[in-house]
């Protein structure tokens, strides 16, 4: 296993999550699950309702990189992107544009869905 060490002088805090824990990556990863999930289903539903254990199962699966594991978990949410009667299927993307503003680094996270309403 490789490692990544960054040391910072000053912490981009308005652009970085910090590291608290592979606790709150867990939460992060799952927050963006359920961001997708309303894009794809229309509501988070499959993953407010997962039980601990296969949040668990998803998050070991995606830690170990194991693909077969975690397809095994993720099929069963069944988020696959749907069409919606003649609306086409919509796809979790998210974008982030870097803006600078008199050499200060300002970057913010837009969802491509908001280009398309």
């Amino acid at each position: 296993m490789m490692l990544l060490q960054i040391h910072f002088r000053d912490f981009p805090s308005d652009t970085l999550l910090s590291w608290e824990g592979s606790h709150s990556l867990l939460q992060t990863y799952l927050n963006s699950l359920k961001e997708a999930a309303v894009i794809c289903s229309g509501n988070a539903a499959a993953i407010l309702q997962m039980s601990q254990q296969s949040q668990q199962n998803l998050w070991t699966s995606v830690e170990s990189a194991d693909l077969s594991a975690y397809q095994r978990v993720a099929s069963s949410l069944q988020l696959a992107p749907k069409a919606k009667g003649s609306r086409p299927a919509m796809i979790p993307v998210r974008l982030h544009i870097q803006r600078s503003a008199g050499g200060e680094c300002g970057c913010t996270a837009i969802f491509f869905s908001s280009f398309l309403r």
